[in-house]
């Protein structure tokens, strides 16, 4: 993979925001999508809009704002309640939205840089990283400042909570343990690298996450202990999956890796089409990915490929599970396409253009 694309991926969240026409989108950002509590509707903010879609068909139900405004620029995955959807801009404001109507239920303007980063809702906490170091803790209710974390360096990353401990990676190098009742820190690791793509915490009691290292590691949650480290031929953009004591992980350098998570040793590696910079969807047949060259693929927990359908368009987005089916969001979509959707099996259920 050449560095020019490597940088791409590095500073598009952080360039200049691309004024369009009204025929195409602001290509500034990938789409951040998430599903709702219900698995009922997907979540999708990419670069002057925040769209609620029909999971089921695909039809838009609203967008905000529901005008363009181009002083809107949006990137940090939403976070959803039945109650809320939360989403931060690159103006440095978080929204507090209602999930029925769009109205903003609040909005918070403390934050002296971008969210980039998606927030997380636990325990009528609004969890909001900002690249300014800041992690803000706000109540859902009304968007109050409950406490803020500190760090040297920036957070990216989505923090990861088990309802008493929040945890996030930051580009200081460090992995914070933060309680989360009063954002006092409980622990920190040194990851040796930037970590700004975020983590999985699993079942199993560890945090399993990525570094600008090239790096996969494994750290214990009630401590902070490096468990192992994992090299991967290229950077490794995507946040790690877990599942029956397997991590699976893609490249940049087009590789997919099944981790053991016991001794931290590959148990299978498989080429892909291309890059990988989001973590794949896990579906009970396997795993679904999606590269930049526009194929999504379905691999098996033994790393055989069992489908692939191709897309015009650019792939950066995380693969979402809602219910049955995969949703994947699309960046320089041919004409504003935005999201498709797939079965378990590959077969294409509906897809969703932003309408002009």
């Amino acid at each position: 993979m050449k560095l020019s694309k490597i940088k791409w991926l590095s500073f598009v969240v952080l360039g200049s925001m691309l004024l369009s026409a009204c025929s195409t989108l602001p290509q500034s950002s990938w789409p951040g999508v998430s599903a709702d509590p219900q698995n009922k509707f997907i979540y999708t903010a990419y670069a002057g809009g925040v769209f609620k879609v029909d999971a089921t068909n695909g039809s838009m139900s609203w967008r905000y704002p529901e005008k363009v405004d181009n002083a809107k620029q949006f990137y940090a995955t939403p976070a959803s309640t039945d109650t809320l959807v939360v989403v931060g801009d690159y103006a440095n404001t978080l929204f507090g939205l209602d999930p029925e109507t769009r109205a903003e239920k609040w909005t918070f303007t403390d934050a002296k840089d971008k969210f980039i980063g998606g927030s997380l809702i636990v325990n009528n906490l609004v969890l909001a990283p900002s690249a300014d170091g800041n992690l803000y803790a706000l109540s859902a209710a009304d968007g109050k400042l409950k406490w803020k974390f500190t760090s040297n360096g920036p957070f990216w990353a989505t923090p990861v909570s088990d309802g008493s401990m929040v945890y996030i990676p930051s580009m200081d190098h460090n992995l914070y343990a933060i309680n989360l009742e009063d954002g006092t820190q409980a622990w920190k690791a040194d990851l040796g690298a930037s970590g700004i793509y975020g983590l999985t915490l699993a079942s199993d009691g560890n945090i399993y996450l990525t570094t600008l290292g090239s790096e996969v590691l494994a750290i214990t949650s009630h401590r902070g202990d490096i468990v192992w480290r994992f090299a991967t031929t290229g950077s490794p953009w995507a946040v790690p999956v877990f599942k029956d004591g397997v991590v699976y992980v893609g490249d940049l350098n087009n590789k997919i890796y099944a981790i053991s998570s016991t001794s931290g040793k590959a148990n299978w590696q498989v080429d892909a089409t291309g890059p990988i910079a989001g973590a794949p969807a896990i579906t009970s047949k396997g795993l679904v990915f999606a590269s930049e060259d526009g194929t999504v693929f379905g691999v098996s927990f033994t790393g055989q490929k069992d489908w692939n359908q191709t897309i015009n368009g650019k792939l950066y987005s995380a693969p979402v599970l809602v219910g049955d089916t995969v949703v994947v969001g699309v960046t320089s979509g041919d004409k504003s396409l935005l999201l498709v959707s797939y079965d378990a099996s590959g077969k294409q259920l509906w897809s969703f253009t932003v309408p002009q």
